[in-house]
């Protein structure tokens, strides 16, 4: 009798151990997201599902029933995201991650560096003209 009852207890509570990665503070709209989970045998993880808790909207998961994933679309802000995992004995266990986007410094690039010549110059002083050249606005 001792046995049975030892052998149905951890029966019920054999739900898996879910780990959704760790806390992340990121400068980018997108983000992979790491997770795992385990369960004692006989049973195994069927099925892994990515949801949003809290955040910003418009976040979407390239594979939201996956242990690993893709977010993108991410705006700036914190986000909460929860993996669920499901046993193979219908049991589940779930791990929340904090991503904090921070918008990055805008970068600009007004191109690689040039070099001009300005050869009216040169003409200029073959055919000996004298004066100030001076620089007035720029286009």
């Amino acid at each position: 009798m001792y046995q049975w009852f030892l052998s149905k207890s951890r029966a019920a509570t054999n739900t898996p151990i879910v780990n959704a990665g760790s806390d992340q503070t990121i400068y980018t709209t997108s983000d992979t997201l790491t997770g795992s989970a385990s369960i004692t045998s006989p049973a195994t993880i069927s099925s892994y599902e990515w949801t949003v808790v809290s955040g910003p909207s418009g976040s979407s998961f390239t594979a939201f029933n996956s242990a690993t994933t893709n977010v993108n679309s991410l705006m700036p802000g914190t986000y909460v995201f929860r993996l669920t995992a499901t046993g193979s004995n219908s049991s589940s266990a779930y791990d929340d991650v904090q991503v904090i986007v921070i918008s990055p410094n805008p970068i600009a690039n007004a191109g690689s560096d040039q070099t001009i010549t300005l050869l009216l110059i040169a003409l200029h002083k073959r055919i000996g003209y004298s004066g100030k050249w001076r620089f007035h606005s720029a286009i």
